[in-house]
């Protein structure tokens, strides 16, 4: 029996046409620009008819729309979804969210700019470009490959590898291609800076996923503008199609030809792809007819059970098991975004909504009486409750879920919260605090303290968002070991103090490839030294170690993390001969340390320096006590 979809539950033989508006009149109305209406004839969908005779129900409800077309019924159609991401600092930590291995990334450069020149980021409030802090003093290729490195964190590794293997892939998942910008006026040759960054990437386990060639963009080419940005460009030869495919791996393309040139290797790549001509239910169409036709409406978010109950309506899917994997699916390729009972249907409305909480507007667009809150932001990095209730309120109003919002934003790294107590609830935005005082970064452990332990991840960069997830849950851990004085936050930095009768510092510092971990204990008294500070130093270990395994399971963006928990080396602190990058003997700067990787009963072995005795690092042994107590 042909059923459509009637919100108010009808399921007559005559078809109803689905309307978000609670609309349910059998000869459905569409406006047009002009003001009139014209009737729409409805999409009747009978769920137990085989493939052949759906199809046949699409493409006659198709010709009855008059749609125009060059697609003939038996070719195959790409559909490609173009997303730009900011490429300031302040909207980093976001980026995950939107992340899938079922995609092909381009990472883009600006070819103007010296590749090996310290990084100026910035971030656009009002008409005013606000210059933000780079406290590690992030180069502008480091910051490139930092993305790389971020992406290659994506990859399940051994799943995607065997991928890979099975398909005889050329390149592990997900695909990545470089493209240089501003190729009309390059700081130095453009094939110079190119073999920069192939030496750079050269040997790196994210190399992997890089794309051949790397591309360069004249953006005055091709365009009746000065200049005109690459989404731009691309969005424009993906809507008419582009031009003939180029051989793969052509790099004699002339300079205006690039731009498609680029296109056409995409969709080369694309066609390899296992995701490529998947077979999906042919009901699960009907489903994003369902989102199409909410969108439209001005409706970006539900309730999980109402989009259960379109699902079950529309497209006639009763197994719990299905309904599961088909809300799985659309949430994985970003038609849909879902955490706890909230659905977001339009990814840009759910990114404007995370803007109105961490982009601090300009003086005359802020309304005095949140004036003082916003400043509070944008000193200290701490969003007040009263700020959060102002800019929800209109969002509220639409039926939005408050604590869904904000646990979303939580999960994902944009805010954190300190809640020592159900009734003192405070939220911190990590993107606008400032750098670490140099004495914190500087601050060493007694002879009686732990040594500083560094989570060291093996791509060489700490995943962008990373590090703001750590602090966020770790704001959560320390609440709840007392006292109950809020943490300080900063930028690439997190002062904690834990304990109750006996008092540690837990300090936490990020830089460019690690996270350094120092725990210092506050009370010299020698009675409670042993009983409590080895307890202490496991406690934290093994919050570090189940926090980051959380995260690699819990977020799509980081399903491949790999790290090791380390010390630096006692054998090159010991080096008399100098380094080569700084001039410096027994050199300790970020770029030079040496790291081993710390293992219960096991002997610190280095192999890059020949010693014939056997070094350790004093404190490493209180990392690993053998009483299991909590803080």
């Amino acid at each position: 029996m042909p059923v459509a979809f009637d919100p108010s539950g009808n399921t007559s033989k005559e078809p109803v046409a689905f309307d978000p508006s609670g609309n349910t009149s059998k000869e459905p109305v569409a406006s047009d620009p002009s003001g009139t209406t014209s009737k729409e004839p409805a999409l009747a969908i009978d769920a137990t008819s085989p493939p052949e005779d759906f199809t046949n129900q699409y493409w006659n409800y198709i010709r009855s729309r008059h749609v125009k077309s060059d697609i003939e019924k038996d070719e195959s159609v790409v559909s490609v979804d173009l997303w730009d991401f900011a490429g300031q600092h302040l909207y980093y930590a976001s980026h995950p969210v939107f992340f899938s291995s079922r995609a092909v990334y381009l990472l883009v450069c600006n070819l103007s700019k010296p590749l090996n020149a310290t990084a100026q980021p910035c971030a656009r409030q009002g008409i005013h470009d606000v210059f933000l802090e780079n406290p590690n003093g992030e180069t502008n290729l480091e910051n490139l490959l930092s993305w790389l490195a971020t992406v290659h964190s994506i990859t399940q590794t051994r799943k995607e590898t065997v991928e890979s293997t099975e398909k005889k892939l050329s390149y592990l998942r997900p695909p990545v291609f470089i493209v240089g910008t501003h190729a009309d006026k390059p700081f130095e040759d453009a094939a110079v800076m190119k073999s920069q960054i192939e030496k750079r990437i050269s040997g790196k386990e994210y190399e992997r996923h890089v794309i051949r060639p790397f591309f360069s963009i004249d953006n005055t080419r091709g365009h009746s503008h000065n200049t005109t940005s690459l989404r731009s460009r691309m969005m424009k030869l993906f809507r008419k199609g582009g031009g003939q495919q180029s051989g793969q791996g052509n790099t004699d393309m002339p300079k205006n030809d690039e731009i498609e040139a680029l296109r056409n290797r995409i969709m080369e790549v694309l066609k390899q792809e296992p995701y490529m001509g998947e077979e999906i239910p042919i009901k699960w169409f009907n489903f994003e007819r369902v989102i199409e036709a909410l969108v439209a409406e001005h409706i970006y978010h539900v309730n999980l059970e109402q989009l259960q109950r379109y699902a079950r309506e529309v497209c006639f899917i009763d197994d719990e098991d299905e309904l599961t994997t088909l809300v799985n699916f659309y949430h994985d390729i970003g038609l849909i975004i879902k955490h706890c009972s909230t659905v977001v249907l339009k990814a840009q409305w759910l990114i404007d909504l995370f803007k109105q909480l961490i982009t601090i507007p300009p003086f005359l667009k802020t309304e005095p009486v949140n004036s003082k809150y916003w400043l509070e932001v944008e000193t200290t990095g701490v969003l007040s409750m009263e700020l959060v209730d102002h800019v929800f309120y209109k969002f509220i109003q639409q039926g939005v879920v408050k604590k869904d919002i904000l646990d979303m934003m939580e999960q994902f790294g944009l805010i954190a919260k300190f809640s020592p107590s159900p009734t003192d609830v405070k939220y911190f935005v990590p993107a606008q605090l400032k750098s670490s005082p140099e004495s914190l970064c500087d601050v060493a452990p007694s002879s009686h303290d732990p040594c500083p332990m560094y989570v060291h991840f093996v791509v060489g960069f700490v995943p962008h968002g990373l590090f703001s997830q750590l602090v966020s849950r770790a704001i959560s851990w320390c609440s709840k070991t007392g006292p109950t004085q809020p943490p300080n936050l900063y930028l690439n930095g997190a002062w904690f103090v834990i304990g109750s009768q006996v008092i540690h510092d837990f300090i936490l510092i990020c830089k460019k490839s690690f996270i350094k971990i120092v725990l210092k204990l506050r009370n010299q008294d020698e009675a409670v030294l042993m009983s409590t500070l080895a307890d202490a130093a496991r406690s934290v270990r093994l919050f570090v170690e189940g926090t980051l395994q959380d995260l690699s399971q819990e977020l799509p963006g980081l399903n491949g993390l790999r790290y090791k928990l380390c010390v630096t080396c006692p054998y090159c602190l010991q080096e008399s001969h100098k380094c080569a990058n700084h001039n410096q003997p027994s050199c300790a700067h970020e770029d030079c340390l040496h790291f081993l990787e710390m293992k219960h009963g096991e002997r610190l072995i280095c192999k890059r320096r020949f010693c014939d005795k056997l070094l350790t690092v004093r404190g490493l042994e209180k990392w690993f006590p053998q009483r299991t107590s909590q803080v």
